[in-house]
């Protein structure tokens, strides 16, 4: 005949080991939960770091070419309102050798004559070939859109953010206002060449000021 077993009842001994032995669980989780998330975070600021230093480099590159681009258009504008002044109603050039030597003297070979008929006195159309220098503006966008395209944007502070799209927003608009010229340049519309230039100049000298102010660093980016 066999005895029943008492079943045996936990003591306050056992009690405070399986609470411990839980707890003890409880803070593995957590603490590897919290690793994890502290190297989540970490990658993220990395990325940032790099994205951020990315951008640095290329306004900095942006800004370089800007302000050589501002330079030449003005010295374009300077030529092309020269020739103008020169030109009759129908785009022609027609002066005096004078002011035809003037010209070349103030804008070195900027136009070649070939052949001259006389109009009037001391006044001739001449016919021949122009040197008009004119550099497309182009800029860099790789990093920001390098940026747009692995989903960080979400983590980046939202004025730094702000400003940022409005620079490459604006220079956009730019590179577009110069490439728009080339028509213009092309058919030798010289009025409507320097007008685009007026207006190119207007965007390229915003830029250069956003460029200047643009204060952008991982402290204030974050």
């Amino acid at each position: 005949m066999q005895k029943n077993k008492k079943k045996k009842l936990l003591t306050k001994k056992d009690w405070i080991i399986a609470l411990l032995s839980f707890a003890g669980t409880m803070a593995g989780v957590s603490g590897a939960f919290t690793l994890d998330h502290i190297k989540e975070k970490n990658a993220i600021d990395n990325n940032k770091k790099v994205i951020i230093k990315n951008i640095q480099k290329e306004i900095s590159g942006n800004l370089v070419d800007l302000q050589k681009n501002i330079s030449d258009n003005k010295n374009s504008l300077k030529s092309l309102v020269a020739i103008r002044k020169v030109q009759n109603h129908k785009g022609e050039i027609q002066t005096t050798p004078a002011l035809l030597r003037a010209l070349n003297n103030t804008h070195p070979q900027i136009f070649i004559a070939k052949d001259s008929v006389l109009v009037a006195n001391n006044t001739f159309k001449y016919s021949g070939q122009y040197s008009i220098y004119l550099e497309i503006l182009s800029l860099s966008n790789i990093a920001w859109e390098t940026t747009k395209s692995i989903n960080i944007l979400s983590e980046i502070e939202f004025d730094c953010l702000y400003n940022l799209e409005a620079l490459y927003n604006l220079q956009l608009v730019a590179v577009e206002k110069s490439e728009s010229m080339i028509p213009s340049l092309q058919q030798g519309n010289f009025k409507e060449l320097i007008a685009s230039i007026q207006i190119l100049l207007q965007y390229e000298n915003e830029l250069l000021q956003l460029y200047e102010q643009l204060d952008i660093h991982y402290d204030k980016c974050k």
